[in-house]
């Protein structure tokens, strides 16, 4: 018993190292793609992004804009209104404001919603090079 809890620490401790909850919106400013794409555990990237496009860039200035698909396309403002949740505000889609819990490993993005039917909307991204 005593070296299982050893080792559950030991598995906390090291991913606590790696993975890190976003506090400043600034540690996400840029262009990010989505690669992966689950809704309640069930893997939907191809039929949500058939041609692999789906991104959203994250500017500094507190605005977004997601591009890709035109399913997938707003712009609005962003911001942190506690530690590890991001709100995103459309500007596209009146009225339209979402929650997700947010964590960010070096180049890795998780965003992770929670949606109206008790599900959760997980999407994966990756920073994407400047150019």
């Amino acid at each position: 018993m005593g070296y299982n809890c050893m080792l559950l620490g030991l598995c906390f401790v090291l991913s606590a190292c790696n993975i890190q909850q976003v506090k400043e919106p600034d540690s996400i400013t840029g262009k990010w793609k989505i690669y992966k794409t689950n809704i309640g555990g069930r893997d939907i990237s191809k039929s949500s992004d058939p041609t692999n496009e789906n991104g959203i860039e994250f500017r500094a200035d507190g605005t977004f804009y997601s591009f890709g698909n035109p399913g997938h396309r707003d712009e609005g403002v962003y911001y942190m209104e506690e530690e590890g949740v991001l709100t995103f505000e459309s500007i596209k889609k009146k009225n339209v404001i979402s929650k997700a819990l947010v964590e960010i490993n070096e180049d890795s993005l998780q965003l992770s919603f929670q949606l109206n039917q008790g599900k959760l909307l997980n999407i994966s991204l990756y920073k994407m090079s400047s150019q």
